[in-house]
């Protein structure tokens, strides 16, 4: 998990597997990965499509009742405004945190970055 090039990230997957990427691979042979992983992997996505995108750390506040998670996310331009993404929660995810938004364009709020928010240290859950 400790990889920050996404070309690197690639490397490794191909290396344990050459099928394509839209291949479900057994867990074997799969890239651990994290949030920041799946923010940044999109990001380059998106990017290489000619998609304005960014990367986003802050605080996810839908993972548990009153609390803000240390997290990724990806925002992308559509043209109009900044698209909130989620680019790790899938349908294990979705339905065990019962998360009931789209998470491919998540509503504000339910994810902070802003410099105001202050949040006490008690509440953050470092993951």
């Amino acid at each position: 998990m400790q990889y920050r090039l996404v070309s690197r990230t690639l490397e490794i997957i191909t290396k344990m597997d050459s099928s394509p990427l839209t291949v479900k691979r057994s867990l074997d042979r799969r890239f651990l990965g994290n949030c920041r992983d799946f923010s940044v992997f999109l990001c380059s996505v998106l990017r290489e499509q000619g998609i304005p995108a960014r990367a986003r750390c802050g605080f996810g506040t839908y993972f548990r009742p009153g609390g803000f998670e240390d997290h990724w996310v990806c925002e992308y331009w559509n043209g109009e405004r900044w698209v909130i993404v989620d680019a790790q929660i899938h349908g294990f995810q979705r339905k065990t945190l019962r998360i009931h938004f789209d998470f491919l364009d998540m509503p504000r709020g339910l994810y902070e970055q802003e410099p105001r928010l202050r949040v006490p240290p008690e509440m953050i859950v470092s993951g």
